[in-house]
């Protein structure tokens, strides 16, 4: 959003969206102890591997922001976004990417084959309130 700020000539997203976004992704995250756990996770303790997780913040994290870029790209240049429906447009982009990285996180099998209801419904639920 800072690096936005620098090229659009307003905020990318207002400051009211911004907490109704954390909050509605704070609301949502209250299922994680409701979740179901994968079994290969619990038969034994796991040793967190740090090259991994760098490794991971290191693709994802300019993926994500070349996602954001493309997003501001495609509203303002192919949509025409003016200021509201710019912020609207990436406030509904950002709730659904923190939904598919809540999911694409929780697990290292696929997610069709792996167990997740009660993050799902809080999904659901978080896109009902939005």
């Amino acid at each position: 959003m800072a690096a936005a700020a620098l090229f659009l000539p307003f905020l990318p997203m207002l400051p009211i969206q911004v907490l109704l976004n954390n909050l509605l992704y704070d609301v949502s995250q209250t299922a994680i102890p409701l979740d179901y756990v994968d079994p290969q996770a619990t038969a034994r303790p796991i040793r967190w591997d740090i090259g991994l997780i760098q490794r991971f913040m290191l693709v994802f994290g300019p993926i994500s922001s070349l996602f954001d870029f493309v997003t501001f790209y495609v509203m303002i240049a192919l949509f025409g976004a003016d200021e509201a429906l710019f912020h609207t447009g990436w406030f509904i982009e950002s709730l659904a990417t923190q939904v598919l990285v809540i999911f694409a996180i929780r697990t290292r099998r696929r997610l069709a084959s792996s167990r997740f209801w009660p993050l799902r419904l809080s999904a659901i639920s978080r896109w009902s309130k939005a």
